[in-house]
């Protein structure tokens, strides 16, 4: 009877001691890490940019014929594979019949805290007089638009 009763504490131990095992044995669960948002702040029309992508002369007033037209900003928390682009359209002005052309449109691959610019160039017969806008995706979702006027 010792026997058996040794057998069976035995077995128990034994049990137990496996189930611990492999509750020990579990692979440990990833703690989720959250996943940076892109933001676009301080966006800013200009005409010009230092070194560090900054505006010089901020304006939303340009003549016809600024060389060339400047969109700064700043670009907080992109994680890798970031993809700014910055569409450019005439809304409305002295040309009759149009309306919400977009002119241009360019984009920057761009990862973590920095400022950016985008800009476009003087066509080649002058700004035409209105209204325009730089409007701006960040992975082709739009985020913000920044007006601008030629007179």
């Amino acid at each position: 009877m010792k026997t058996k009763l040794l057998l069976i504490t035995l077995s128990s131990f034994l049990a137990a001691g496996l189930l611990l095992f492999a509750a020990g044995c579990e692979e440990p669960k990833p703690t989720p890490t959250p996943t940076p948002t892109a933001t676009i702040t301080e966006i800013t029309m200009a005409t010009g940019v230092d070194a560090d992508n900054k505006p010089v002369k901020p304006t939303s007033k340009f003549t016809t014929d600024t060389a060339r037209v400047f969109c700064s900003a700043k670009m907080n928390d992109a994680p890798p594979g970031t993809k700014v682009t910055g569409r450019w359209a005439y809304l409305s002005g002295e040309l009759p019949g149009v309306t919400g052309y977009v002119i241009d449109s360019a984009s920057v691959d761009i990862e973590g805290t920095k400022y950016f610019v985008l800009s476009l160039s003087k066509p080649t017969n002058g700004w035409p007089r209105g209204l325009y806008a730089v409007t701006l995706l960040v992975n082709d979702k739009e985020v913000a638009s920044a007006p601008f006027s030629v007179a």
